[in-house]
């Protein structure tokens, strides 16, 4: 289900509090209010995703369609949230795109306008970084939206601690594999021509092949985030070479003091080599030198099984697990939220009911 593209969209919506949003395809947006929240929101609190520079090279290449949800309070611009309109994952409904944009000191009003949106919408899902900060005060979860069991933690490290510190915390065997790696003559750099880019996405391709993994990023999509995103600092390339040769590479989204791991792909033969444990171990330094606030290694389910290996490797940085909030409005919904699905089957089941509830709810279009 999509929000139908006509009128109603451009519409601003008074709900209580003085609270109004409006809703906006891209060719509808006003671009300057938009990148406005991108510069000036509250640090650390979202990933690159949020910015209309991404939302634009997405639909661009992968076709995938966006509204972006301006907020204001009194008429004053509080924030703003981009979703997908065809849902990811799980769920075929409009999701969050890893947000939102905040203006300092207005997280609990803007938390409150998502609530309300949600709830106007008939969706149900969305993440919200927000609860990261201190200044949040967890004033979401009312108006019928409730908590559910996120399907997704991530790993997030502060870089605000030294350099020393963010050491001492990785794992043992992870500090003895950059140390391997450096051993062995590996050396990390960031990546800045586009052959090298192309080398990366070359490489990655051949990784996905091997793994038999689908999603494997196009030569145009790669292209496009060097031409678009790399220039302004929404993305940076990081390459693993041994004797001018590279044997992997690790991909960020970056924006406003938060970097989130994309990417990472190594050469098979050279993996014994431990590359990956190097090139994150750079990145993570890059991140802290350049002024990051946090690295977030990214999605991760604990609970399928086929995942655990991922969950080891993200786990062994040093960072904090951290539940990113999801709030759904629908009690089948949230039912089997709180069914921990280690089983093939219990998964399914429940994302059978998350569908059934989604098919009868009522959906207005604005």
């Amino acid at each position: 289900m999509t929000l139908r593209n006509n009128d109603h969209h451009k519409r601003e919506h008074a709900i209580p509090m003085a609270i109004t949003w409006k809703v906006d395809h891209l060719t509808g947006l006003d671009r300057e209010t938009w990148i406005s929240l991108e510069r000036s929101g509250e640090p650390g609190t979202c990933c690159a995703f949020q910015t209309l520079e991404w939302g634009e090279v997405l639909y661009k290449i992968n076709n995938q369609a966006s509204l972006f949800v301006t907020f204001f309070s009194d008429r004053a611009l509080i924030g703003g949230l981009r979703f997908w309109e065809t849902g990811t994952h799980w769920f075929p409904f409009l999701s969050s795109a890893d947000g939102p944009l905040c203006i300092t000191g207005s997280e609990n009003e803007l938390s409150e306008g998502i609530a309300r949106f949600m709830k106007s919408i008939g969706r149900r899902y969305a993440s919200n970084r927000l609860e990261l900060l201190p200044s949040f005060s967890g004033s979401l979860d009312i108006h019928n939206l409730e908590r559910v069991n996120s399907p997704f933690f991530s790993f997030i490290i502060s870089l605000q601690l030294d350099e020393g510190s963010l050491w001492t915390n990785l794992q043992k065997k992870t500090r003895w594999g950059i140390s391997k790696a450096k051993n062995n003559g590996l050396q990390v750099r960031v990546l800045t021509s586009r052959e090298n880019w192309l080398e990366f996405q070359r490489i990655q391709k051949k990784h996905y092949d091997e793994k038999g993994y689908s999603g494997s990023f196009s030569s145009s999509f790669v292209e496009e985030m060097y031409d678009t995103l790399r220039p302004q600092g929404l993305c940076s390339l990081f390459g693993c070479f041994l004797d001018e040769k590279m044997i992997g590479a690790c991909l960020l989204r970056t924006l406003n003091g938060y970097a989130i791991y994309y990417r990472g792909v190594t050469v098979r033969e050279f993996r014994s080599l431990a590359p990956m444990d190097i090139l994150q171990w750079q990145s993570i330094l890059w991140a802290k030198n350049n002024g990051y606030l946090f690295y977030d290694l990214g999605g991760i389910s604990p609970s399928d099984p086929a995942k655990s290996g991922l969950w080891r490797y993200k786990s062994k940085w040093g960072g904090k697990p951290s539940l990113i909030p999801e709030y759904s409005t629908s009690l089948l919904f949230r039912m089997f939220s709180v069914v921990n699905a280690r089983t093939t089957g219990v998964r399914r089941l429940r994302n059978i009911f998350a569908r059934i509830s989604t098919t009868f709810s009522p959906v207005s279009s604005m």
